[in-house]
């Protein structure tokens, strides 16, 4: 995984405590009571939970949360940053972003699917959706969930590392690029799309990162991203040539949750086309997958 200008010390630490208040703020008032289980109240004028709530939630006092909202001169151990991740509803890569300002060394792996920014729930929704591939990503379009037959199209996901994982990354750089008809115009596509995206959240180093590593690597990226074209998410008909089960033909769907993260996360669905053997490959394919 590429290592960020965070990770270079390129902030000072009182920047870093700076962008760490920044950073909580702005996670705190994405969320509302609801969304993580706690009422309402009919007395509640400010948008977002309150500070006292998400000390709460992670299990931390007020006072303790609140200093880090002040970009206090303290540091947090890693234990509270990640229980106070799991009660922002953080991203893995976010997380890391927090351990990141905090001076401490982010985690050598991701965690395991499912866990902890994908409920138990929604990994169960992808595993009925077989013999369909299905995925979640989330803001940064890093994939956070997925299904036996996602694997069994794109690849192991568990054994992508990082930045390896995001979608743009694969799209460019991985697989996808020899099993796509017309990769160039798909690909186009796809970074219009993130660009789309990427203008709610630029500026902030974890995006700023895939950015940074696309311009590094990739030629074409470098090339479109200086062009002004953005679209939003399109579904629609798609071929991939596999290489072990030939062409498969797909509807491609794309939803956005209503879930903890405030419809951050998007469920992407590879629909077998009607008129095709793709669903009896597909099946078959994964019935003869060890268990």
């Amino acid at each position: 995984m590429s290592t960020s200008p965070i990770g270079n010390n390129a902030m000072s630490r009182a920047d870093r405590r700076q962008e760490l208040a920044r950073f909580l703020r702005d996670r705190r008032m994405r969320l509302r009571p609801e969304d993580v289980g706690l009422p309402r109240g009919p007395r509640r004028r400010t948008p977002g939970l309150r500070r006292e709530e998400v000390a709460q939630l992670a299990g931390i006092s007020v006072e303790w949360y609140r200093w880090l909202e002040q970009a206090r001169n303290i540091r947090a151990s890693a234990q509270t940053l990640l229980q106070i991740g799991h009660a922002l509803r953080l991203e893995p890569a976010e997380v890391q972003y927090l351990l990141l300002l905090s001076g401490h060394a982010p985690a050598s792996h991701p965690p395991a699917r499912g866990t902890p920014a994908i409920s138990a729930r929604l990994q169960h929704v992808l595993d009925e959706l077989l013999p369909c591939p299905a995925y979640i990503h989330g803001r940064r379009w890093d994939v956070l969930a997925w299904n036996e037959a996602a694997s069994l199209v794109f690849g192991d996901f568990a054994a992508r590392d990082g930045i390896e994982r995001n979608c743009l990354h694969m799209g460019l750089l991985g697989p996808l690029r020899d099993m796509i008809p017309g990769w160039e115009d798909h690909a186009r596509g796809l970074v219009a799309a993130f660009r789309n995206d990427y203008a709610r959240h630029r500026g902030e180093p974890w995006f700023d990162e895939l950015v940074s590593v696309l311009l590094r690597e990739s030629p074409e990226f470098a090339h479109w991203w200086t062009e002004p074209e953005v679209r939003g998410w399109r579904d629609g008909p798609k071929i991939l040539r596999h290489p072990e089960l030939g062409e498969l033909a797909f509807e491609q769907c794309g939803f956005d949750l209503a879930d903890e993260r405030l419809a951050s996360l998007r469920l992407v669905i590879m629909l077998p086309a009607g008129g095709t053997d793709t669903r009896e490959r597909l099946s078959s394919a994964l019935r003869a997958v060890p268990p």
